[in-house]
C-alpha cells in the first residue's frame, strides 16, 4: 500500500536535511566522537611499537600528544549536532572549525609520525612511518562524503 503525500513530503524532507551540507556536518561530527575509542586502537598500536623500537618514554609521549590532538578535535566537535539543529545558520562557522579542528588533530599525528622517523632505529623508522601514514590517510578518506574541508585538511597534513 503507497504512502499519504504528506508522509511522503515529510521523508523527503528529512533525507534532505540529513544529507545535505548541515546534515553531513553533523553526522560527521557525531561520528568523529562516537568512534573515538575505536580510533585509539591505532594510537595504542603505535605507541606500543614506539616503546618497543626506541623507549617507552618516546612511546607515552607520542600517545600523550596524539591523544591531545583527538581530545581537542572531540571537544569541538561534540556540540556541533545540536547547535546545527538549533540554528542552521552556523553551518559555515561550523564547518570552518570542523576544517581547523581536522588540521590541528592531523598535525598532532604528524608529529607522532615524525618523532618516530628521527628516533627509531634503521628502517624500522620508515615502515612505521608509512604504515602509521597510510592508516591516518584511510580514516581521512573515509570521511571524505561527510566533511570534505576536515579530510582533505587531514590529507594535506599528512601528505
Amino acid at each position: 500500500m503507497s504512502k499519504p503525500i504528506p508522509e511522503i513530503d515529510r521523508l523527503l524532507t528529512e533525507f534532505d536535511r540529513r544529507n545535505g551540507p548541515a546534515g553531513r556536518l553533523e553526522r560527521y561530527a557525531a561520528g568523529r566522537v562516537r568512534h573515538f575509542a575505536s580510533r585509539q586502537i591505532m594510537t595504542l598500536t603505535g605507541a606500543a611499537a614506539l616503546v618497543a623500537l626506541v623507549s617507552p618514554a618516546v612511546g607515552l609521549f607520542a600517545v600523550a600528544v596524539a591523544l591531545f590532538g583527538e581530545f581537542i578535535d572531540c571537544l569541538l566537535l561534540r556540540p556541533m549536532p545540536q547547535r546545527l539543529r538549533h540554528d542552521p545558520g552556523l553551518f559555515a562557522q561550523l564547518s570552518r572549525r570542523a576544517t581547523l579542528s581536522a588540521a590541528f588533530q592531523a598535525t598532532t599525528i604528524a608529529f607522532c609520525v615524525a618523532l618516530a622517523w628521527v628516533t627509531a632505529p634503521g628502517e624500522s623508522g620508515m615502515f612505521f612511518c608509512l604504515a602509521y601514514l597510510t592508516g591516518a590517510s584511510i580514516n581521512a578518506g573515509i570521511v571524505l562524503p561527510y566533511h570534505r574541508g576536515a579530510a582533505l585538511a587531514r590529507l594535506i597534513v599528512y601528505a
